[in-house]
This record gives C-alpha cells, sequence and structure tokens, in this order.
C-alpha cells in the first residue's frame, strides 16, 4: 500500500483549508477535547482571530455541528454526542464518526487517547492507545475498512453516511474480508499501522507546519478551564 499516494488521493477529495482556516480547524478539534460545546469567542480567543473572521471562515464549512446555543458539538471527526467510536482524553468520553477518526486526531489534539470501538462484524469490543507518534493495541490482528473519497460526497454534510460509516474496526483479517465482501462497494481494508500512518500523512498535507506553530502541546493547560 502506496500510504503518500494514498494521502494525497484522500486530500485532494476533500475542502482545501487556508492557512488562517487551518488555525481555525486545529482550534475547534482542540477545544472540543475539552469535551464541552465550543462558542465562537472562545475559538477566536485560541486564535487571536476576531470573532467575525472565525465566522467568516467557518460559513460554508461542511462538517460543522451546532447546538441551539450557535456553540459547536461536533466538527470534522470528533463529536460531544454518542457514536459507536468511545474516545477518551484525560478522563473526558469523547465519540468520533469513524474508526479511522480516533487514529489521526491525537496528533491534531496533542494528546493520549485511549479508543473503545466494536468490531463491525462481530460487535466484539476493540481496545486502543492512540498519540501523536503511534498506536497500540492486545489484539495484533486488528484492521481498518476503508472506502475511496472520491466515491462519496466528502465536501457537503453527507459525509458521515456516504464516508464515515464505511470506516470500521475489525478483529482480524478474515472479518475485514467478510465485511469488504458484504459491502460491495469499493471498500477495502487496511493493516491498523497503515490506518495510522495514512492519518499522519493526511494530517501533515492538510496542517503542514500550523501543528507544529499553533502548540498544540500547550492546549491541555491553556484551554483547561471550563468554558462559560
Amino acid at each position: 500500500m502506496d500510504i503518500t499516494a494514498l494521502a494525497e488521493r484522500i486530500e485532494a477529495s476533500f475542502p482545501t483549508l487556508s492557512g488562517r482556516g487551518r488555525r481555525v480547524a486545529l482550534a475547534v478539534h482542540r477545544i472540543l477535547a475539552l469535551g464541552q460545546p465550543v462558542p465562537d469567542y472562545a475559538i477566536a480567543a485560541a486564535t487571536g482571530l476576531q470573532i467575525v473572521a472565525v465566522r467568516e471562515e467557518m460559513a460554508d464549512w461542511p462538517g460543522v455541528y451546532r447546538n441551539d446555543s450557535g456553540r459547536i458539538i461536533g466538527y470534522w471527526g470528533v463529536a460531544l454526542g454518542e457514536t459507536a467510536h468511545e474516545f477518551e482524553v484525560n478522563g473526558r468520553t469523547l465519540y468520533t464518526w469513524c474508526a479511522w477518526d480516533t487514529l489521526f486526531l491525537p496528533e491534531l489534539i496533542g494528546q493520549h487517547a485511549t479508543v473503545r470501538s466494536p468490531s463491525a462484524v462481530t460487535g466484539d469490543a476493540i481496545t486502543l492507545e492512540v498519540s501523536s507518534d503511534r498506536v497500540t493495541s492486545s489484539n495484533s490482528e486488528v484492521c481498518v475498512s476503508f472506502v475511496d473519497p472520491e466515491l462519496c460526497d466528502v465536501e457537503g454534510d453527507q459525509v458521515i453516511s456516504s464516508f464515515c460509516h464505511h470506516i470500521m474496526f475489525l478483529s482480524s483479517r478474515e472479518e475485514g474480508e467478510a465485511w469488504v465482501a458484504q459491502k460491495g462497494d469499493g471498500t477495502y481494508l487496511l493493516s491498523l499501522q497503515e490506518a495510522f500512518e495514512l492519518g499522519r500523512a493526511c494530517n501533515a498535507l492538510r496542517y503542514g507546519s500550523a501543528l507544529v506553530n499553533e502548540g498544540a502541546a500547550a492546549w491541555s493547560e491553556a484551554g483547561s478551564a471550563p468554558l462559560k
């Protein structure tokens, strides 16, 4: 599997972020990781931008979900509402849209995560420990189903149903092959390590130097106070 080539194809299918957009996107991910709905003023404070600039930047973004108060409760892979994929960070239980999200989000938020997710075939629990530079599991056979984003609506709000719902953990290669055969829609398998490396490659393409310049490691301290 050519991970670099696959990452380039994936990123070519998704909306491109501007330099300012990268800062805003990382801020949203990192504040959401605190486990509370995110107000626009918190994004502005974190990025040094005016609230109007934050709202202008996000105005046309797909995959932004807000509550009745206008605060963000889900954004591009991470959610406060319950899904099948538990994503525990610093004792806070969050959720992700798909299995792959759990593998690339720790690098974006600069935090270690414990992941609990069911096998798509048997429902058996799969537990992982994921940090920015590694993924570990007691089950060495875990694999991840994947689908070509070129076959999906990834630029609209159908991204969850058209893309994410195809991307699941499987307890073994045998289970994975059964799942792929059942789906029959361009779904294929990646090893756990391949899926993790793909996430890092996509992060690098999507965010570039912003991953370093925005100082992810400082967020756990700077953002520890509850939002008001």
